[in-house]
């Protein structure tokens, strides 16, 4: 059998688009036990990055295309959304381990179960160049010309190094010169204008995670062959 689990969060914006839905693979452990209303497998793993999005332009940001298929699971890679360029040349002076923080003007975008309160800061992971950061945890959503500042432990307080204010999201592989360009996710945020396309998509979405357990079990009955022996 296979199952594939996910959350989906509904919340109202202050700003325009009004609703948002944080659509997420849920993963609670092994089957057995089988699902249940307490109990959220997703198995096999292959199956947690089910969600197939893509790069538009960098005015358009990216866009939630469907549920997986077994073919999109085999055409796309998962890229999750860990790297910030600022074309500045400010992460010269950033270090592994530094605190980087993300300020929105509207920080309900981002805002959500697994990204509380209104403050985001992340850790730097690596330094790609002196324009480009991965960052730990993985960034909620695409964002462009936002500011932001790194931040580093001098004694025992955090010191503001560097500060920028034409930072940009990215996904580490994603090749920018030439959308769309389409990958594979674990979570997304999807906005909308109502909360009836909202809905929409909500089901949609579910309708197509099923569509994809059920050609997993139509993939898994093959034919055989057997020869019967004596057993005693």
């Amino acid at each position: 059998m296979s199952y594939v689990s996910a959350r989906f969060e509904k919340d109202s914006l202050i700003s325009v688009p009004t609703t948002r839905v944080v659509v997420r693979n849920l993963d609670n452990g092994q089957v057995p036990p089988l699902p249940s209303a307490t109990y959220f497998p997703t198995y096999p793993d292959n199956l947690q990055s089910f969600i197939v999005a893509e790069w538009i332009t960098d005015l358009l940001g990216e866009g939630f295309l469907n549920a997986a298929t077994l073919a999109d699971l085999t055409t796309y890679a998962y890229k999750p959304l860990t790297q910030i360029e600022d074309l500045s040349g400010n992460f010269a002076l950033t270090q592994v381990g530094d605190l980087i923080e993300v300020f929105l003007d509207d920080p309900t975008l981002w805002t959500s179960e697994e990204y509380p309160g209104s403050n985001f800061v992340f850790t730097v992971a690596s330094l790609i160049d002196a324009n480009n950061i991965t960052v730990s945890p993985e960034l909620p959503a695409f964002l462009k010309d936002f500011s932001w500042e790194t931040r580093r432990l001098i004694g025992v307080s955090y010191v503001v190094q560097v500060q920028g204010s034409l930072g940009i999201t990215r996904r580490p592989g994603v090749n920018y010169g030439s959308p769309p360009e389409t990958f594979l996710e674990k979570r997304f945020n999807a906005y909308f204008t109502t909360a009836v396309d909202a809905q929409n998509f909500v089901e949609a979405t579910k309708a197509e995670m099923t569509a994809l357990s059920n050609e997993l079990l139509g993939a898994s009955i093959v034919s055989e062959s057997y020869t019967a022996s004596p057993t005693i």
